[in-house]
């Protein structure tokens, strides 16, 4: 059965090869790694001791339409497993950081979508232009 819930250090090779497999990002692992406090910050979709999926949360401040500058939870480095997709793990684990988020007094979250063809799937587009740059992000 699977489980979402924050990272242990157990996690951390499971997570890193999730990364790897959804993104081949150079870099992107090594700047999580640096974060003391990333586990604390990070969810992952497990089954047993098999990370599945994972989200890396992201505290951030913006300025809402009113000037009030208000606490926002992003979400980055969405990735599944290739032998878990299709399960909607990743919707769930969208799901579970935004009620965390909510929880811990956040106004809004924020998916950081660094690369648009991985999300494009699950966004709906306001019209063509916009889904042929989710496509494709050189248009």
């Amino acid at each position: 059965m699977t489980e979402i819930r924050v990272a242990t250090a157990a996690d951390e090779p499971g997570i890193l090869a999730v990364w790897d497999e959804a993104f081949g990002e150079p870099g992107m692992a090594p700047r999580w790694c640096l974060d003391p406090n990333r586990r604390s910050w990070t969810l992952v979709a497990v089954d047993g001791a098999d990370v599945l999926g994972a989200v890396s949360l992201v505290d951030q401040r913006r300025r809402s339409a009113n000037g009030r500058i208000a606490p926002v939870l992003g979400l980055a480095n969405v990735g599944v497993a290739v032998c878990a997709r299709g399960r909607g793990l990743a919707r769930a684990m969208t799901d579970a950081s935004v009620a965390f988020g909510r929880r811990a007094g956040y106004d809004w979250s924020l998916l950081f979508t660094g690369t648009p063809g991985v999300y494009a799937p699950s966004v709906s587009h306001a019209n063509d232009a916009d889904a042929d740059r989710a496509a494709d992000p050189a248009v």
